[in-house]
């Protein structure tokens, strides 16, 4: 797009807005959108090249990963060679830890994520608009899925494929933990069980770990266990072929990490537990 812009996920010019789509939606609320003169505070045009990475979803992990981050892959060869191009994205935490893996320094990165008033989101015009295709909802996409893997890997020298058999004596199982309801009340005791059942097998939570530790941690699980949420996210770093157990709520649960498993040839397998999605529940 040419002279438009950005507020938050959405791009706005004067006859037309486009949304991020994903579980934002196409009607991304704009009531409180303010068309600023194309001049910032200090009396400079606010930018010349803008590439909008994120919608107001992509704080959360699993938003973040599915939905936003593939996008990234579409531009990243052209953001890599004219870092003069910005990136809007919450410039912190996980989402920053992960633009500085794929090679983008942080003063490529501006947040219009903080809100500069109590009702209102900061609004950034620009010259022109990089706006790349919009995701769906709870369902990665393909292309972008193995375009992002494929990135990914070569910057951390990880592998997408096993390259020997599982040994099914000396396996490496991520516990994809939770810190809240959904984490089963029982957790410790299965996993407990499963240590004295299985002594040489490994088993390691990823609660805790950077983002860089999280991705090479599950690209090495042979065994993937955790209840449904975001933990389960970083399943896309999966090598093929490896395993999935999700505990799904029976009343208010979805198949959105069955869809990501399936894509990439990783064997899934859910366990029902009888209780909605945010209530504490024991996995039988």
């Amino acid at each position: 797009f040419q002279n438009a812009w950005v507020y938050r996920g959405s791009v706005v010019q004067c006859n037309r807005y486009f949304a991020p789509g994903a579980c934002t939606g196409l009607t991304e609320p704009i009531n409180n959108f303010e068309a600023i003169p194309p001049k910032d505070k200090d009396g400079n045009k606010t930018g010349e090249k803008v590439f909008v990475l994120c919608d107001r979803h992509c704080k959360g992990y699993y938003h973040w990963t599915h939905e936003q981050l593939p996008r990234l892959g579409i531009m990243y060869d052209r953001l890599i060679k004219d870092p003069t191009i910005t990136i809007t994205a919450p410039a912190k935490g996980m989402i920053m830890q992960y633009l500085t893996i794929l090679g983008f320094p942080k003063s490529q990165v501006r947040d219009l994520y903080k809100k500069a008033t109590s009702d209102r989101y900061p609004t950034a015009f620009y010259k022109t608009v990089y706006y790349p295709q919009p995701m769906r909802c709870g369902s990665i996409l393909a292309p972008q899925l193995f375009l992002i893997r494929k990135i990914m890997f070569e910057r951390l020298s990880l592998e997408a494929v096993r390259t020997k058999p599982v040994d099914k004596e000396n396996m490496l199982v991520v516990m994809a933990d939770r810190r809240d309801s959904r984490q089963p009340r029982n957790s410790r005791n299965i996993t407990a069980m499963l240590k004295a059942r299985f002594p040489n097998v490994e088993f390691v939570s990823h609660l805790g770990k950077d983002v860089k530790t999280q991705i090479t941690l599950f690209n090495r699980a042979d065994l993937v266990i955790g209840p449904h949420g975001a933990n389960l996210g970083n399943i896309m770093w999966c090598k093929h072929g490896a395993t999935v157990l999700e505990f799904v709520p029976i009343k208010t649960g979805n198949l959105c990490y069955y869809q990501t498993a399936s894509k990439l040839d990783l064997q899934y397998r859910m366990l029902m537990v009888p209780l909605a999605i945010d209530v504490a529940h024991e996995v039988p």
